[in-house]
């Protein structure tokens, strides 16, 4: 009973941290959109985790329609009259406008509880046949366990989101810099450092304190396990998880920046699908050992 009042607990607070967040980014948004002011529009459409982030009250309307033309049809999609284009069109155009931190986090979270679903469903796979549970794969998935990644990724694609407004700045801030004026011009020269330092950013500075500050701790508090405790599952988790980051989006950032626009988003939410099942089977470890200790002590 203790251990489901601890959840419980976890799980309000947890909404109540998501939710001041929001609340937080929405008051200092004017103070960012206009940080980013001097970022070249040439690369805001390079973003590859958060595609809509760069999008600010200070983008023109028609800024906006050509990067969701972009997203939805390619860019053929600007000069098409088909009205499911345009109802397409103007629906996103809408989220961007009005709703882009409640999309990120609504997005995030989304994808966590993908990424979780295809953990379990691998995890179920590799189990040989005598310790599989009796019930089928799809009653033997944990709903509360994927419960518990969705609130934590309804807070990490607020976090993120906050994250990349500033990675933007200091990205650029790099590029300026480092490179020549001459060089600087040179519009392949600049997107690569760019690039380049932005990958670092997020590597060296963004996933280690976001990982042991929310990525880690979080799921083990909503599952009501003892405070003491997290510091050493966070220690212990921490590096794997850090390396087989560095594994998945080294690759996965290679290979979006170098596809058609139109397929970014999609192929994007398919990388971080798959990063999302890594994370799961990373994070939670010690909580499916113990669910399976229980079963089979429940079988017997």
């Amino acid at each position: 009973m203790n251990r489901h009042m601890k959840m419980k607990e976890s799980y309000l607070l947890t909404l109540i941290i998501v939710i001041s967040l929001a609340e937080t980014i929405v008051s200092f948004q004017p103070n960012i959109s206009t940080k980013i002011q001097h970022v070249p529009r040439a690369q805001y459409n390079t973003q590859i985790r958060v595609p809509f982030q760069h999008l600010n009250d200070s983008t023109t309307s028609t800024e906006k329609s050509n990067v969701i033309c972009n997203l939805v049809e390619g860019a053929d999609a600007a000069v098409s009259l088909s009205p499911a284009s345009i109802i397409i069109s103007n629906v996103l155009d809408f989220a961007v406008s009005n709703i882009n931190i409640e999309l990120q986090s609504l997005t995030s979270g989304a994808l966590c509880g993908m990424g979780d679903i295809l953990a379990q469903t691998k995890e179920y796979a590799n189990k040989d046949e005598n310790s599989k549970p009796k019930s089928s794969l799809i009653e033997s998935v944990n709903l509360n366990r994927t419960g518990r990644l969705i609130l934590k990724g309804l807070g990490s694609g607020l976090i993120w989101y906050q994250w990349y407004a500033l990675a933007d700045v200091l990205s650029e801030d790099f590029v300026s810099s480092v490179l020549h004026v001459s060089a600087e011009n040179n519009v392949m020269v600049h997107a690569t450092v760019r690039t380049i330092s932005a990958i670092l950013l997020e590597q060296f500075i963004a996933c280690p304190i976001i990982f042991a500050l929310w990525d880690l701790p979080l799921p083990s508090l909503l599952d009501g396990t003892d405070l003491k405790t997290i510091p050493g599952q966070v220690k212990g988790k921490l590096g794997t998880l850090l390396i087989e980051n560095a594994k998945v989006w080294s690759f996965a950032n290679l290979l979006l920046y170098n596809i058609p626009l139109e397929w970014r988003v999609a192929a994007m939410n398919i990388a971080d699908v798959y990063w999302q099942s890594v994370y799961s089977g990373i994070a939670m470890k010690e909580s499916s050992e113990s669910l399976e200790a229980l079963e089979t002590l429940a079988e017997g």
